[in-house]
């Protein structure tokens, strides 16, 4: 029997799966309100903002500091 797969939505305005498939629905939901939380609070993170590297990220920086 496969898992319960959940999305919550990304500061790109996308769906993005959980890193993870629950056992439960109950547990995709707790996982889904905790994301919530974390978009109402402001606590949120990218998980995509990992994948920059660090070149390209300096350099952005760099010029807007310019």
């Amino acid at each position: 029997m496969p898992g319960n797969q959940a999305r919550s939505p990304g500061p790109d305005g996308i769906d993005h799966p959980a890193p993870n498939t629950f056992a439960t629905k109950r547990d995709a939901e707790i996982w889904l309100t905790r994301q919530k939380a974390e978009i109402l609070n402001g606590d949120r993170l990218d998980p995509d903002t990992g994948k920059i590297k660090f070149g390209k990220y300096a350099g952005e920086w760099i010029e807007g500091v310019s």
